[in-house]
């Protein structure tokens, strides 16, 4: 496998400890974000993952706010989830009266059901970092939501061939739409006891249940720590964790089983739109083909865009392709004033406009 990448994308030092693996997110402050009133204007906090529909609204996940927001063109944004206050409660009814608790990844269907992450319940018992376990959440195009999985969270007797949702017990999940339309879930459910490998982490939701996805086998080489592959034009993507003989990496197997790999230094995220698949790259945001990565916005021309400080950093992260082929990313913006961010439109014509930005002075660090 290559470690190279022809063209090497610039690569951002001095800042770099400060960002998040997946995505460049501010430190939440402890004070629940207060409810805004129906005249209030609406505004995104710490926004980290976007989702897109059939009809291209754009969804944000803040979990600044503790909401699910929709930008409502051409620069106005309004609550679709979400009280303001960190909870998780409102099943069976109006998802903007329900509480919810630090929404993560999203992903809507082509009939309007939006499918998000956040916290559960249950705690993890220390030293294994006592995080909340996480629970998916739906919201169907009529607006009520409901809690489909981790609502009872249990750690199952093991070997199994599949798990009940409302029982499993997991810890973060990236949601994805399979080939088939069903909802993909990347995540290890516990199996056994906490220590264990657990069952996953490529699974889909059917029917109230975890099963293995069998209908796209994953490769060999992609099997351990790589997560849920990504299908492009003749080739599947994988985000690979350190572990299991594999460094952290961006993984492309080629459907005649040969494959590349391409180091990652800040974690990798993907979208897709229209066959084509896009990644967060090492902080840039690059087309991922069968032979390379091609460089759509690095770090160094979106300063450069913004009329930005070259001695700013910036992370790019949280990218969604609506379907006309504009890419909607997330992108925090580091510098000796705090931490700043933004959320921006690449058109089809390789233009960057600027939907929203943050005040230019908040928290001096991005998580």
């Amino acid at each position: 496998m290559s470690n190279g990448l022809a063209g090497r994308l610039p690569v951002l030092v001095g800042t770099i400890v400060l960002c998040s693996l997946f995505v460049a997110v501010p430190v939440a402050g402890s004070t629940p974000t207060a409810r805004l009133t129906s005249t209030s204007k609406v505004t995104p906090d710490q926004p980290i993952a976007l989702a897109i529909s059939r009809e291209d609204p754009l969804y944000i996940a803040d979990r600044g706010r503790d909401e699910i927001l929709k930008w409502v063109p051409p620069g106005s944004f309004r609550v679709l989830a979400g009280t303001g206050v960190a909870g998780l409660s409102g099943d069976g009814g109006p998802a903007d009266r329900a509480e919810v608790d630090g929404p993560g990844s999203l992903v809507v269907t082509p009939n309007g059901t939006l499918y998000f992450t956040q916290a559960g319940r249950y705690r993890a018992p220390e030293p294994s970092g006592g995080m909340l376990s996480t629970v998916i959440r739906e919201i169907t195009p009529a607006g009520t939501i409901r809690t489909i999985a981790g609502l009872r969270p249990s750690c199952q007797s093991g070997p199994v061939r599949s798990v009940a949702a409302g029982s499993a017990l997991f810890y973060g999940a990236s949601l994805s739409l399979s080939p088939s339309g069903a909802l993909a879930v990347d995540a290890r459910i516990c199996v056994g006891n906490l220590t264990d490998q657990g069952f996953g982490p490529n699974l889909l939701l059917k029917s109230g249940r975890f099963v293995k996805d069998a209908s796209d086998p994953v490769p060999a080489v992609a099997s351990v720590n790589c997560g849920s592959g990504t299908p492009g034009r003749g080739f599947h993507a994988f985000g690979c964790m350190s572990g299991g003989g594999h460094p952290n990496e961006l993984l492309v197997v080629r459907d005649d089983g040969s494959s590349v790999a391409y180091p990652v230094y800040r974690g990798v995220d993907f979208a897709v739109g229209d066959g084509e698949v896009v990644a967060t790259y090492d902080g840039n945001l690059v087309r991922v083909t069968a032979s390379r990565l091609v460089p759509l916005v690095t770090s160094q021309r979106l300063l450069s865009e913004l009329h930005l400080s070259t001695q700013a950093g910036a992370d790019i992260g949280g990218a969604a392709v609506g379907g006309n082929g504009d890419i909607y990313f997330v992108a925090s913006i580091i510098s000796l004033a705090g931490c700043q961010d933004r959320l921006l439109q690449l058109t089809t014509g390789g233009t960057v406009h600027q939907i929203w930005a943050s005040s230019a002075s908040r928290d001096n660090t991005c998580s």
